[in-house]
């Protein structure tokens, strides 16, 4: 659906206004996350190829160390602009929330001394912190760290935004949009978040129908995205409407004349 792509443009348009970001990546290793991160800084969705330019660059393409002379060029000039940004990944496995509080406040302290304000503390994903207390299913083990990530949030100095999964119920309704009830540990993450972004994708399901027409339709909405806000402490609950290219990890706003209200 895009959290991937999301959990890591969000870090990134962060640490873009020059405060701390520290990712967590339990899930891909800290090259995909660069290269991902570098295909979104070189992204340009009004860019036109011209005469074998490749146009924007795709992170599977860097992985492979594909690309066109140009489309090598905006990748270099973008992996420059990733190392100067106070951003840092780790990718171990195998973290509990002890030993993501402890990392987190050593690095908010190195901040301080290098003047740099914390951003944020990102987690990708909850089901993947390993638990240091025994429990009947790993369902009440996330439960507990998500319980924790309110004070864990108080402990290191800066906000955390951890990533979630859904369960497969929006795939049995004819309305596909996710709800807070089909997150998994739903009643934690509900009751602890401040802010909660679900993400959506018609052409996701359309590109999978067996319907002509919907797959013919999956092509023409293939970057729209909507961004559903069902709970928010300090503003209104909406849904925004954004673009997404799956490819190039990235994610922008819709143009001012393109907008409606949701």
């Amino acid at each position: 659906m895009g959290k991937s792509i999301f959990q890591t443009v969000i870090p990134q348009a962060i640490a873009e206004q020059a405060k701390g970001v520290l990712m967590f990546s339990l899930e891909m290793p800290r090259r995909e996350v660069q290269a991902r991160l570098i295909a979104s800084i070189a992204y340009d969705p009004n860019l036109t190829p011209y005469e074998g330019d490749g146009g924007n660059v795709e992170f599977a393409d860097l992985l492979r160390g594909h690309g066109t002379r140009q489309q090598r060029d905006r990748a270099d000039s973008a992996a420059r602009k990733l190392a100067s940004l106070p951003m840092s990944v780790v990718d171990r496995g195998g973290l509990s929330l002890d030993d993501i509080i402890n990392q987190s406040r050593r690095q908010v302290r190195a901040w301080e001394k290098a003047g740099v304000e914390p951003g944020a503390i990102v987690i990708d994903h909850l089901g993947l912190v390993s638990s240091r207390t025994q429990r009947d299913s790993k369902a009440a083990e996330v439960a507990d760290t998500v319980d924790r990530l309110k004070a864990a949030a108080k402990q290191i100095g800066a906000p955390i935004i951890a990533a979630a999964q859904i369960n497969r119920g929006p795939e049995s309704r004819n309305d596909k949009r996710p709800t807070m009830g089909d997150l998994n540990w739903s009643g934690s993450i509900e009751q602890i978040a401040d802010l909660v972004c679900l993400m959506y994708r018609d052409a996701y399901y359309l590109q999978r129908s067996p319907s002509q027409e919907d797959r013919d339709r999956a092509f023409i909405d293939k970057f729209e995205l909507e961004l559903i806000v069902p709970k928010n402490r300090s503003g209104p609950t909406c849904t925004l409407h954004a673009k997404i290219d799956t490819a190039c990890n990235a994610i922008w706003d819709v143009p001012e004349n393109q907008r409606r209200a949701a």
